[in-house]
């Protein structure tokens, strides 16, 4: 793969073990290469947007779309694109040599599990509203019994039924 220009379909393979599942593992494992470019990797249909505080977001329902958001000084509100998986031939990225002086933040969104119960280190049960990668760290966002919603690490989060 050509590391200098690509698409986001061009990145999937190259991450992707060799005939290894196309599953919430690779998605992690594509936001976490994309995390570690730090501040060298754009999307080229960004660079003249003027956008600002752009996320990249890989969302995992049925199945996997990049939803980007961010905002632009002149105009109110905050933007947001969405391109479908079957869309990521057409989606080009770049790792510029030099740092970004903006550079875009990068999670996972993985719904796969949501309504799904699990144990909280505290000891109370809760149910997975999104399992997320954010910057690197994953996390288990739960709604208590209670209904306050909290952030865990995932691994201080147990599922039952699984070892």
């Amino acid at each position: 793969m050509n590391l200098e220009r690509f698409s986001l379909a061009e990145l999937v393979d190259w991450l992707a073990l060799p005939a290894g599942p196309r599953d919430r593992l690779l998605v992690r494992r594509i936001v976490a290469w994309c995390q570690d470019q730090g501040g060298h990797l754009r999307l080229e249909a960004m660079e003249l947007s003027a956008w600002q505080g752009v996320v990249l977001t890989l969302r995992v329902d049925q199945d996997v779309s990049l939803v980007v958001t961010g905002s632009r000084a002149d105009q109110p509100g905050q933007w947001t694109w969405q391109v479908p998986s079957r869309q990521f031939p057409e989606v080009w990225l770049r790792v510029w040599p030099e740092a970004l002086q903006e550079p875009y933040s990068f999670c996972a969104l993985d719904y796969a599990r949501t309504g799904q119960a699990v144990l909280l280190p505290t000891g109370d049960t809760g149910t997975v509203v999104v399992q997320a990668m954010i910057g690197g760290v994953e996390e288990v966002r739960v709604r208590t019994a209670q209904g306050k919603i909290a952030s865990w690490p995932a691994a201080d989060v147990i599922w039952p039924g699984e070892t």
